[in-house]
């Protein structure tokens, strides 16, 4: 019997036989057909009505700001501190119509089944060379002109249940700057279990608050990009030390201690 080939994704080393995806110059990142997007739409908001129900009832995710996307019109750029396997859809799930598209890593693309449910949701692969990634670059500015949303994790990768706010990569800002969009902060925190959920869960509940959009000034440079991230991290360090300061106690788990992630989902750009 042959042996099946070991491959990583979304769900960590799993036993199947990848499909291997080759990115290049003239990979088109996001299957513009008729048919994919009415179907994509549908599963969309299938796949978010059922996560919204899984988010609240395993993690106990609470959100706050939600009148805070309310108003915003044309693209934006969606951004998150990365510390939830399926945080992307923790956003997704309070974007309304306008679901966020976002990168993922190319190893969630080429596994059996998965890859459809990927696209489906948004997601297009990361690529692994500087002339693809060139290409890559361009296709989320034109998707932010065209008025879509892009979700992006600065951190870079993901380190489950980390506390702290790791350093940014400056390509989120980068592109909103170029493309004149604003850039949406949303910041996960966490909160002590209480009743039930003290005796089923190892690691704390969760709360999802989004931040007032940040717009760049209309003469957007480079230096320009450097202050968007640079006042997006400090308004979401300040409510993770709110969090703290309410007396939301985490309990100790070994991912908390915030170790180098392995899992890089938005390289540096």
């Amino acid at each position: 019997m042959k042996q099946e080939k070991q491959g990583t994704g979304m769900s960590g080393v799993q036993g199947y036989r990848p499909i291997p995806l080759t990115i290049d110059d003239d990979y088109t990142f996001l299957d513009r057909g008729r048919w994919f997007r009415l179907a994509s739409g549908a599963f969309r908001r299938f796949a978010y009505g059922v996560l919204r129900i899984y988010n609240r009832l395993f993690f106990g995710l609470r959100v706050q700001g939600r009148e805070n996307l309310r108003g915003i019109r044309g693209g934006a750029v969606t951004i998150c501190n990365h510390v939830n396997m399926i945080d992307c859809t923790f956003v997704g799930c309070e974007c309304g119509r306008k679901k966020p598209y976002f990168p993922t890593l190319k190893s969630n693309l080429e596994i059996p089944y998965i890859r459809k449910l990927v696209e489906y949701l948004g997601g297009f692969p990361i690529p692994e060379t500087p002339k693809a990634f060139r290409s890559f670059s361009r296709k989320i500015e034109e998707m932010l002109r065209e008025g879509k949303w892009i979700h992006l994790f600065p951190e870079g990768h993901l380190v489950p249940y980390c506390t702290e706010l790791r350093e940014f990569k400056r390509g989120a800002f980068g592109y909103a700057c170029r493309c004149r969009v604003p850039v949406i902060p949303f910041v996960v925190t966490y909160r002590e279990n209480t009743g039930l959920r003290r005796l089923l869960r190892r690691n704390p509940s969760l709360d999802l608050t989004i931040l007032p959009p940040v717009y760049p000034r209309p003469d957007a440079d480079r230096e320009e990009s450097l202050r968007l991230m640079e006042l997006c991290h400090r308004q979401m360090k300040e409510v993770i030390g709110r969090s703290r300061q309410q007396g939301r106690k985490v309990p100790d788990t070994p991912a908390a201690s915030c170790p180098e992630g392995e899992e890089e989902t938005v390289p540096a750009v």
